[in-house]
């Protein structure tokens, strides 16, 4: 799957016009896929729970439906419910990890600036100290916040399969 869609993002570069592609710079393309990878191989198993937790709740649910209509209805609403403010958190996270891979490609950008300038730099070692106090001031910022996020998604997943499990508790007493 995930070299399927490299392969894709290349057909899609070798298509597009040459100034959008410099545009948005090598680094800024290298840190969307490695972000893109990374979080596809970390949520790989929480998505196939969550998956595993609904089909569970819809199957539990067509069978209450055959014992009484009024339980499944009841529990289809408290579903929605969940189901809604899952959605709703979810699209907080999703743009927290919008903004997130906007500060990590600064970061990267000026990772690659230094190296690619180093011998300048390090001509002028006050400039060098300058340029590095900034790389590393920034890059503990994104980590800590890139940390945070991380925890956040876990937690997400982990408290909607919670909630479903609920439900399916609910459902068989």
């Amino acid at each position: 799957f995930i070299y399927r869609f490299k392969i894709r993002i290349m057909h899609d570069v070798f298509r597009s016009d040459l100034l959008k592609v410099d545009k948005l710079g090598r680094d800024y393309i290298l840190e969307v896929l490695n972000r893109d990878t990374e979080m596809v191989s970390q949520q790989v198993n929480s998505v196939l729970s969550l998956f595993q937790s609904l089909l569970t709740v819809c199957f539990l649910l067509l069978h209450m439906a055959t014992i009484s209509l009024t339980a499944c209805l009841i529990l289809s609403v408290a579903i929605a419910v969940v189901s809604f403010f899952g959605v709703i958190e979810l699209n907080k996270l999703v743009g927290g990890v919008r903004v997130l891979s906007v500060k990590e490609a600064q970061v990267n950008g000026m990772y690659a600036a230094f190296l690619s300038g180093y011998k300048e730099v390090k001509m002028n070692s006050q400039r060098a100290l300058g340029l590095t106090r900034d790389l590393i001031a920034e890059a503990r910022v994104v980590k800590t916040e890139k940390t945070k996020l991380v925890q956040d998604v876990v937690q997400f997943f982990t408290y909607l399969q919670m909630l479903m499990y609920l439900v399916v508790g609910l459902i068989i007493f």
